[in-house]
């Protein structure tokens, strides 16, 4: 493992020449100089005080992992991690307050991608709530990494203040493919059996079909537009269905900066209702993301 790394850190240098380079040495040294050699074992710096210097590839220290553990710990390493809030209110002649915050948490390789989102939405206006949601969602996809094919497995949980049902589960499972795959731009299906749980004590039952489209381009270093779109046909009432829609815009301040703009719209969308109740359910929202 420790070989792997040295191998890493001496291939991460330009392939072409000699060229200027900083390195950094295990006891904390650094050395800047021009790389004139490089191998499995070894590099040859020409230091301007010290002359050749030939550093074995032991002495190397390690680059930091791209996303460190939390607080020092092996706890989520490797994993992109990202909070979100947005707050809008006013006070006077009315009283509003709009709260939207949100934690969502990826990790991929080459044979697996795990992918958490959480949400907690809350609106008020002259102190009467009109809106109090919260949703937690886990998916993990079982990569081939000699395949376009992979399998995944993932649920969810809603609970609404203001829907009859209160609260739903749902679970997914099946194969997925993907579309396409480049360095900007990803497309991929998923399809399987889906079971939806819904009710003050979970016992509405229904059996459905997950059908789901995802898309992400990403424009820039600092920009990337991303749609997820599920769609859940009921197997027991033909024409019934859900579908779930969600678009994201998301905008760094810079390539350095952990802080993002985050815009996007959801949409939940029911065929078969309760009275009174609109089949849409669509949020629009401006958020700030920091990445930690």
């Amino acid at each position: 493992m420790q070989r792997t790394i040295w191998i890493a850190v001496l291939l991460a240098l330009p392939l072409a020449g000699a060229h200027a380079a900083t390195l950094e040495l295990v006891n904390g040294d650094k050395l800047s100089g021009e790389v004139v050699e490089r191998t499995e074992d070894r590099i040859v710096l020409e230091h301007a005080v010290l002359g050749r210097v030939t550093i074995p590839a032991t002495q190397l220290k390690a680059p930091e992992p791209e996303n460190p553990g939390l607080f020092g710990t092996s706890f989520l390493r490797g994993w992109k991690r990202s909070a979100e809030i947005g707050l809008n209110g006013a006070k006077g002649n009315s009283e509003t307050l709009d709260l939207r915050v949100g934690l969502n948490l990826d990790y991929a390789d080459d044979t697996r991608r795990w992918k958490f989102e959480s949400r907690y939405l809350l609106s008020e206006s002259d102190h009467e709530t009109s809106q109090n949601h919260f949703y937690a969602s886990l998916q993990r996809d079982f990569l081939r990494p000699d395949s376009r094919w992979f399998y995944f497995a993932g649920g969810r949980y809603d609970w609404d203040d203001f829907q009859d049902w209160k609260h739903r589960v749902n679970f997914s499972a099946g194969p997925g493919y993907h579309l396409v795959s480049s360095e900007s731009f990803d497309l991929l299906g998923r399809v399987g059996p889906s079971v939806t749980a819904q009710g003050e004590q979970l016992d509405d039952v229904k059996g459905e079909l997950l059908l789901g489209l995802e898309a992400e381009w990403r424009i820039s270093e600092t920009q990337t537009l991303s749609l997820r779109n599920s769609l859940f046909p009921e197997l027991s009432d033909v024409g019934e269905f859900r579908n779930l829609t969600n678009a994201n815009w998301i905008i760094q301040l810079s390539e350095r900066h952990p802080l993002a703009l985050k815009i996007g719209i959801e949409n939940d969308y029911e065929s078969q209702v309760d009275p009174g109740k609109e089949r849409n359910d669509l949020k629009y929202f401006g958020t700030l993301m920091y990445s930690f």
